[in-house]
C-alpha cells in the first residue's frame, strides 16, 4: 500500500494552499523534492508567498515523474480519444506528478508536511487523522537551513 501524505504551504500573509502525495509521502521519499521546494525559497530563487510559489512543487513533482509534455492541439486528437501514460510516461489523464491540488485534509495520509514559507521551515508530522475524528499530529522534526533533515539512512 501506498504512504500518502499531505503538504501545506503557509506564507506570512496567512494564505495556505495543500497539496495530496498519493505515493512515497514518508520522508525519505517526500523530504527531498520539499528541500528542494525550499532551497530555492530560501535563496530567493522563488517568492515567499504561498500562491506564486506554489505552481513550482508542482513542477518540482512532475520532474520526479519524468513527466514530459507534449505539444498537441485539440485538433491533433481524435475527439474519443483517452490519453493514456505510455513508456515516456508522457501526458496522462491520471497526475502530471507527485504532487497534486488539494482541496481539504484527506483521511488516509501518514504524513503531514508545513512549509512555513515565513520562517523557511519544513514541520513534518506522523498523523492519526482518519478522516472522521480528532486529528492527533505529532511532531517528528523540522527541517531548517541550520538544522537540515537528513535521512538517517543513507
Amino acid at each position: 500500500m501506498s504512504t500518502r501524505c499531505q503538504v501545506v504551504v503557509r506564507d506570512s500573509f496567512g494564505d495556505e494552499i495543500m497539496f495530496y502525495r498519493h505515493s512515497d509521502g514518508y520522508p525519505e521519499g517526500a523530504m527531498p523534492t520539499l528541500q528542494k521546494f525550499m532551497g530555492w525559497v530560501r535563496r530567493g530563487i522563488i517568492r515567499d508567498n504561498a500562491e506564486q510559489s506554489s505552481g513550482w512543487l508542482i513542477l518540482i513533482g512532475a520532474q520526479e515523474y519524468s513527466t514530459e509534455l507534449e505539444t498537441v492541439t485539440w485538433e491533433q486528437v481524435p475527439k474519443d480519444t483517452v490519453l493514456e501514460p505510455n513508456e515516456k510516461n508522457k501526458i496522462s489523464g491520471w497526475k502530471c506528478g507527485a504532487y497534486e491540488p488539494a482541496v481539504k485534509r484527506h483521511g488516509n495520509i501518514e504524513y503531514l508536511y508545513v512549509l512555513d514559507l515565513k520562517d523557511k521551515t519544513i514541520a513534518c508530522y506522523k498523523t492519526g487523522f482518519d478522516g472522521e475524528g480528532p486529528v492527533n499530529d505529532t511532531l517528528l522534526f523540522t527541517d531548517s537551513e541550520t538544522d537540515p533533515w537528513t535521512d538517517k539512512e543513507e
